[in-house]
């Protein structure tokens, strides 16, 4: 390699949404490079502008900042090899290709597209291989020329050798794969319209950059040989090229899309709905990659120290979202209280404004209300889930969830208008100061309830719990009872009876 510095590259094309695969990529990109005190570099595919999205390029650079990952050159920030934009190296591209035809790697085709459309049609009927039948390979070379400066509409297309063949070893598996050119096709490199083919593009910039090391997807191994012979037309060592996996998608089975219009697995979904970017980064390096010794946790430095190529796996992952959610909580829990606050009044200001007037009443000087949060914060895995159980217990809420209930929906609603009453007569036996209950006496109570009534320990505390902050799902209910007080909890009870008859 002309270039001992390790230099990887992130070329997406700005058509789309960013899914949290290309997320994975450009991390993998950026723990190889940095793992080996290299640069990573965004480089824009953006010669298709009939599929340019509005807004996608500055949108993608959001998305990247927001999972914490930099890189070192790009459209945005610049770099010693600008243009980082496809659409601004058009003449680099030209340049190049008339000089592969000078050097007798390429050649100029006049066809028209009536003309290979009949082609593909023949050879469809006959049941062979779609192939372009070299039909302007052998045109002499003066000749060619002469009809291009003359103004005819032409093609640039690559001059595969006859009877050569290709090598590649893959850096992961060490198996070597062998191309035979009768397989291969004298593609397009420069296009009627003086834009370059992604097989042209995509080397030049590599060689203009000095890449040393490309990530790609497994769709794009039957380009390989194509890329590895322009290479050696450029006489510049072949990168090495590194089938990373993809990630399914569980619900089709097929690996996600930038156009699924779901948008399930987005990246942007997970900023929204308040997942820390840091607990998702850690799940999706391990969708694809393997350490040594099955560790699960890594801050991306720690990933950055133990990554390495050998770890990439070949089977492709499916995405879980309950694994996701394991991971999200296992940083939710961890980070301390103040910043939690700080990064959910961030979010809160973009993503969450429904929820700015919980977090007015978050008061960490108050010894009660820091005891609450960190209560909340062991049962939450984003800062909307964090929220909710803020909102239910700072506000009352009139839309109770008896329906999603176990032990409580199935009751009638005179059932549930006993069991309230009783409810209501047991609280208001406790001391005024809830600092004072004690569990064993607040629970002899549900059970005398439940006893009178036949119901479970568990639907009675059901009750309760849906009773005084209008959902089953909450932190733990005797402690949210206390933070709230006996008044505050007999108002919200007799609240809800006045929904039963």
């Amino acid at each position: 390699m002309e270039n001992n510095t390790v230099r990887t590259r992130f070329a997406p094309s700005p058509t789309g949404f960013v899914h949290i695969g290309a997320i994975r990529t450009i991390l993998y990109d950026y723990a190889l490079a940095k793992r080996n005190n290299g640069q990573v570099i965004i480089r824009l595919e953006d010669t298709d502008r009939n599929r340019l999205v509005e807004g996608a390029e500055e949108y993608l650079y959001k998305m990247v900042k927001a999972y914490g990952i930099t890189w070192d050159e790009g459209p945005d920030i610049g770099g010693p090899y600008a243009p980082y934009k496809q659409s601004e190296r058009l003449p680099m591209y030209q340049k190049a290709a008339h000089e592969l035809v000078a050097k007798g790697f390429a050649y100029y085709a006049f066809d028209t597209v009536e003309r290979l459309d009949k082609l593909r049609a023949e050879q469809e009927k006959a049941g062979v291989r779609t192939h372009y039948d070299n039909r302007d390979r052998d045109l002499d070379p003066i000749e060619a020329k002469k009809r291009v400066d003359s103004g005819e509409k032409y093609c640039v297309r690559l001059k595969i050798p006859f009877n050569s063949k290709i090598e590649f070893l893959d850096p992961i598996s060490k198996k070597k794969t062998i191309w035979d050119s009768k397989d291969l096709d004298d593609i397009i490199l420069l296009k009627s319209d003086g834009y370059p083919t992604y097989h042209l593009a995509v080397v030049i910039d590599d060689v203009a950059m000095k890449i040393t090391h490309v990530l790609r997807g497994p769709e794009w191994i039957a380009t390989t040989p194509y890329h590895v012979y322009l290479y050696g037309c450029m006489e510049y060592t072949i990168p090495e090229i590194i089938h990373v996996t993809v990630i399914f998608d569980p619900r089709t089975g097929k690996k996600f899309s930038k156009r699924d219009e779901t948008g399930a697995f987005l990246a942007d979904k997970y900023i929204k709905e308040g997942y820390l970017p840091e607990g998702v980064l850690n799940y999706i390096m391990l969708l694809g990659w393997a350490p040594k010794d099955n560790r699960e946790l890594y801050t991306l430095s720690e990933f950055v120290d133990a990554f390495g190529v050998e770890g990439l796996q070949k089977a492709n992952p499916i995405f879980n979202q309950k694994k996701l959610e394991w991971f999200a909580g296992q940083y939710f829990r961890t980070i301390p209280l103040d910043k939690l606050i700080e990064r959910i009044k961030v979010w809160a200001n973009e993503y969450g404004k429904e929820y700015l007037d919980v977090i007015e009443k978050i008061n960490l000087n108050n010894e009660k209300e820091q005891v609450l949060l960190k209560m909340v914060q062991e049962r939450s895995i984003t800062f909307v889930s964090f929220l909710s159980q803020l909102k239910n217990i700072y506000f009352r809420n009139e839309k109770y969830e008896v329906e999603n209930a176990k032990g409580i929906k199935e009751r009638s609603k005179d059932e549930l208008s006993k069991a309230t009453d009783s409810l209501i007569e047991d609280i208001s036996k406790l001391n005024d100061d809830s600092s004072l209950w004690t569990h064993e006496e607040w629970e002899m109570g549900i059970r005398e309830i439940a006893k009178t009534y036949t119901w479970k320990d568990a639907d009675v505390f059901m009750l309760l719990r849906v009773s005084v902050l209008t959902t089953p799902f909450s932190p733990p209910l005797f402690e949210v009872m206390q933070y709230l007080g006996k008044s505050e909890c007999l108002e919200r009870i007799k609240k809800f009876r006045t929904t039963l008859p």
